[in-house]
């Protein structure tokens, strides 16, 4: 939880509108209250084969948000006012005007599933695939989870080649799909504002 003051005089053109006949000076104090959840199980699991090498890594992982704010903003001050004082005191009475908003998110969830397999061979081959699932609260509600994959091929030149100048210089070709959130909520859940 943090609290937010912003102060700004009737004398300051920014958010303060000194030049205007009416709203001067803008006080807003806003009380922020959030959680945060992250868990996550994450198994790699690497075999030598003769000269070749396999990679098995996959896990899972689930994150929760939650939050909540509170603002009140005063405004139209009729005269120049110390604005240190409301650092100190919140004093509802000093403006003319005042606006109360409280904004409540819905908990947010992302989880997400994965497996990647990697094969590297004694000659510079890389064999590269992976599978993740992932889901999100932001989603709609016959839509919360996705299916990704990607794979690659790739050739460790250096090391084919035998390059004592570089360790490695890799040539790779991959495809993969991906996906993206909305950046506000909405399509699932609805958020709660009051002014």
């Amino acid at each position: 939880s943090h609290d937010t003051r912003e102060l700004y005089s009737t004398k300051s053109n920014f958010r303060g509108n000194a030049s205007s006949l009416v709203r001067k000076g803008l006080v807003e104090l806003t009380d922020n209250d959030s959680a945060f959840d992250l868990y996550v199980i994450h198994l790699d699991y690497k075999k030598q084969m003769g000269l070749n090498v396999i990679n098995i890594s996959g896990g899972i992982s689930n994150q929760r948000y939650d939050g909540q704010s509170y603002t009140v903003s005063l405004s139209d001050f009729g005269e120049e006012i110390d604005f240190e004082f409301f650092r100190k005191n919140i004093d509802l009475s000093k403006g003319n005007r005042s606006k109360t908003k409280l904004v409540t998110n819905p908990d947010e969830t992302l989880s997400s599933q994965y497996l990647n397999l990697g094969y590297v061979t004694n000659n510079g081959l890389l064999l590269d695939a992976s599978i993740r699932r992932d889901g999100s609260s932001r989603l709609g509600k016959d839509n919360k989870f996705g299916l990704f994959s990607a794979a690659s091929i790739g050739w460790d030149i250096a090391q084919a080649r035998h390059w004592t100048s570089m360790s490695r210089f890799v040539a790779r070709l991959g495809y993969g799909k991906t996906g993206g959130l909305p950046h506000r909520y909405g399509m699932s859940q609805q958020i709660s504002e009051i002014v």
